[in-house]
């Protein structure tokens, strides 16, 4: 009789002590400041392949080959005449 009493008081003050730990996560949770993890890497380039690939739905092979045709064409500028003409050969 004399365990069950004990057993009684201890879960009253466990339960007592539990709401009184609650209260005070209630009345500090928003005095907390919150800490921002940094981000896990390199910051992103905005004109990476990827990223004008991501914003303009170009795929990255099709933009490489695009930047390799104008690398050539700033190369050898005689090859530009030669293909406007030939394409305007082409489109009659």
């Amino acid at each position: 009789m004399a365990e069950l009493s004990r057993w009684r008081e201890a879960k009253k003050e466990m339960a007592t002590t539990t709401a009184m730990v609650e209260q005070e996560s209630k009345e500090t949770r928003g005095t907390v400041p919150r800490v921002s993890r940094p981000s896990r890497g390199p910051d992103p380039k905005p004109d990476s392949e990827r990223s004008v690939a991501k914003n303009t739905g170009i795929d990255r092979r099709t933009q490489r080959r695009a930047a390799e045709h104008v690398a050539v064409i700033e190369r050898y500028p005689f090859l530009q005449r030669w293909l406007s003409q030939a394409g305007a050969t082409v489109g009659t």
